[in-house]
């Protein structure tokens, strides 16, 4: 059994690879090659244990994340709000064959899906983001849509204006962006192309009057019962696309809408698998307000770790454990 560490993750898994890995995941979705349980929550005090299996079947890996999702960790104990660990089995044993740091692959992972989204999904002229959150998870997306969009100018806001200033530090001069800080989650939407919302909140942090036409919209905090960011008619107005139907209605941007009987099945336009494959049109007008949900799939971190560990043996990474 192999056991990867953070650092040793980074070394060969990059941006690149996590983009080219979500993809996949959508398409295998698409084609049914996934088999993907419910995500089980073990609830705690103050957050939530998080239990994700899935079984790749073009590629022949199984495995499981355990995630946290503890919202106060980064004001109160300096630890970011999600944490994983992955394990890998051998489909025809069930033998352990890795176990590997998770946060990092979560985060690029997660970072990957809104930039798939945006290259499907966003105008192709797009260049101006508006960030509401500025945390871990802000970090990866904007990674990402640099990899699939010309970005010349980001805009952050967060309820902790530390944390928009430093993102803004840290992140600009690591992406090599331009990125300014703003008093309000309003200024950070209008007169953006692509608006990223990676919060905690349980109520609408992004109004419908505030998104021009042609906005794309990636809502990416909604991932447990209660939580949303989107305005009702915002949602309403825009054209949503989902990473999973079933997952998105009861615990992604829709899971509150869709529980009061506000938003209806036939309202979401698709999964974005549906688009990558040719089933149905990604973005079809310039004026067109696109709105992906993404509350993650197993599949993504299943097919990130089996690719890391079969790079991680190629290029001799890692610890080797006996039993």
């Amino acid at each position: 059994m192999i056991f990867l560490c953070r650092e040793d993750i980074e070394k060969i898994f990059k941006m690149e690879d996590a983009l080219n890995a979500v993809e996949e995941a959508y398409i295998a979705h698409a084609h049914g090659e996934i088999v993907m349980p419910p995500k089980m929550d073990l609830h705690l005090d103050k957050g939530l244990l998080r239990y994700m299996p899935a079984y790749v079947r073009s590629i022949d890996a199984v495995g499981a994340k355990i995630v946290n999702i503890h919202p106060q960790n980064p004001r109160e104990s300096s630890l970011p709000t999600v944490m994983a660990l992955i394990v890998i089995n051998n489909p025809a044993t069930g033998e352990p064959i890795a176990v590997m740091d998770g946060t990092y692959i979560t985060a690029m992972r997660t970072g990957a899906a809104g930039g798939i989204s945006a290259k499907y999904l966003s105008r192709k002229d797009a260049s101006v983001v508006g960030m509401v959150g500025a945390g871990v998870q802000a970090r990866g997306q904007l990674m990402a849509l640099i990899q699939v969009r010309d970005i010349s100018e980001v805009k952050v806001y967060d309820m902790y204006r530390d944390a928009s200033e430093r993102f803004a530090r840290e992140v600009g001069e690591t992406l090599n962006l331009r990125i300014t800080t703003v008093e309000s989650a309003r200024e950070a939407v209008v007169g953006s192309d692509i608006v990223v919302t990676t919060t905690t909140s349980r109520k609408p942090v992004v109004m419908n009057e505030w998104v021009d036409l042609g906005t794309h919209i990636c809502a990416v905090g909604a991932d447990t019962p209660g939580k949303r960011e989107l305005d009702l008619s915002l949602l309403k107005r825009g054209k949503i696309v989902v990473d999973d139907v079933s997952q998105s209605t009861t615990i992604g941007e829709l899971n509150v809408p869709h529980r009061d009987g506000l938003i209806e099945l036939e309202e979401i336009y698709g999964e974005i698998g549906e688009i990558i494959v040719g089933r149905k049109e990604g973005r079809e007008t310039e004026d067109e307000i696109t709105i992906f949900d993404t509350s993650g799939l197993a599949a993504q971190d299943i097919i990130s770790a089996h690719h890391i560990l079969n790079d991680a043996k190629r290029e001799k990474i890692g610890l080797v454990l006996t039993t």
